[in-house]
């Protein structure tokens, strides 16, 4: 916020570094380093020189040649314990009262002219000036107080109609369905990164609910920023917290870790894991159908690999505050660097992954029910394609696919 400032002359048209250069050098009448300048008035112009109670000039006595010249530069005003100067000439009635002064139509012109560009006014600006100049004292007293209360006018309707995020509450049908998208795209198996930008799952999710307004991401609530801004952090939250859990139970279905082996014991296969991460993300959802997929199996084993590494070398920590998510994201770059070009690039990926899944089987074991959903074409929700779409940067809307049937509480 910009300061306030006092409208006195010596504020606005005196400043040393804004003096024409004619003007004789007014450093000696500085009060200090910081402080306003002590200037005589008449510096200014010698219509401005002090007048005595019928308006007679005053001059200063003679001062005798061996004192000027020790005490006072050539030039100088006189400044002893008789004259009238005010001691404190910030003040425009002081001034006033203690001194009568005739200003021509030049004289103000000048004046004007340094005001213009001491504080660099607009053409348009300085016409106002000059005709608030030609006014009485009583209606240049007017025009103030009304361009005052103009301003403070303008300020209370700009406050109040600033939009405030106090006041906004996300819709029930909006919260709910951005519970659901952010746990269905954090399960899907296409996300390209967990955590690191340009593209996190906030920004998938926000996409999908524009895509949908009538959950009450409308174009109006897009297009006010306090509204949008609440809801993707919202959003953000959310997925953080919904990643703080995936994490832990990631590393739960790897059951005890021996140091001293560098094995684990009682880990959960990797389909019975599968399946009870994607039951708890369906009710945090609210009654969202989640199908368990080859796919999706095959991607968390990826990520439990991951985990398994991440654990050996004691990177992991119990309170969250590592770089899982970050490995796992560089892990996931690494392989579509690695295969960017490459005639059979979505091959060449599936085949990182169902590796994975065989090297997870081998480690951890698998039940028969892992050999059913491998020979298995299981459909996936309308939610989990909506998701999945989303994660591969296509625009899909619900009622542009089918499947098992879903609902947000």
């Amino acid at each position: 916020m910009r300061t306030p400032v006092k409208a006195t002359l010596h504020d606005s048209l005196l400043d040393i570094d804004s003096s024409p250069p004619s003007s004789p050098p007014l450093s000696p009448h500085r009060k200090d380093a910081h402080g306003p300048e002590e200037i005589p008035l008449e510096l200014l112009h010698p219509s401005l020189r002090p007048g005595d109670s019928d308006g007679n000039e005053v001059h200063s006595a003679p001062q005798a040649t061996s004192q000027s010249q020790g005490s006072s530069r050539s030039g100088s005003p006189s400044n002893d314990a008789g004259s009238d100067s005010p001691q404190d000439d910030g003040e425009l009635s002081f001034l006033a009262s203690k001194r009568k002064r005739t200003v021509s139509t030049d004289d103000t012109s000048q004046l004007i002219e340094s005001l213009r560009r001491h504080i660099r006014l607009k053409t348009a600006s300085v016409e106002q000036l000059t005709q608030f100049a030609k006014l009485s004292p009583i209606e240049q007293g007017i025009f103030l107080a009304g361009t005052l209360l103009k301003v403070t006018e303008q300020l209370e309707a700009h406050n109040s109609s600033a939009p405030s995020e106090d006041g906004y509450q996300i819709p029930t049908t909006l919260s709910s369905k951005m519970e659901c998208y952010a746990n269905m795209v954090l399960l899907s198996p296409l996300l390209g990164a967990y955590v690191t930008e340009p593209t996190t799952p906030a920004d998938l999710v926000i996409k999908i609910l524009e895509r949908h307004p009538q959950y009450g991401l409308t174009a109006e609530v897009k297009n006010n920023s306090v509204k949008h801004d609440k809801i993707f952090r919202t959003i953000q939250s959310r997925c953080t917290a919904l990643r703080s859990t995936m994490k832990k139970q990631v590393w739960a279905s790897l059951g005890k870790y021996d140091q001293s082996t560098g094995k684990f014991t009682g880990a959960q296969d990797i389909v019975s894991f599968t399946k009870a991460l994607a039951a708890s993300a369906a009710k945090r959802a609210g009654k969202v159908t989640v199908v368990v997929t080859v796919q999706l199996c095959a991607r968390f084993a990826y990520i439990r690999e991951t985990m398994v590494t991440e654990v050996r070398a004691g990177r992991v920590r119990p309170d969250g505050k590592d770089k899982f998510w970050e490995k796992v994201d560089a892990n996931l770059k690494a392989v579509r660097d690695k295969y960017d070009g490459h005639p059979k690039v979505a091959q060449r990926i599936t085949q990182v992954f169902t590796k994975a899944l065989d090297r997870d089987y081998e480690t951890f074991g698998h039940s028969d029910e892992a050999k059913d959903l491998a020979n298995s074409l299981s459909v996936t929700s309308v939610a989990q394609k909506v998701s999945d779409a989303a994660t591969i940067g296509e625009d899909v809307r619900e009622d542009q696919v089918s499947g098992p049937s879903w609902s947000c509480a």
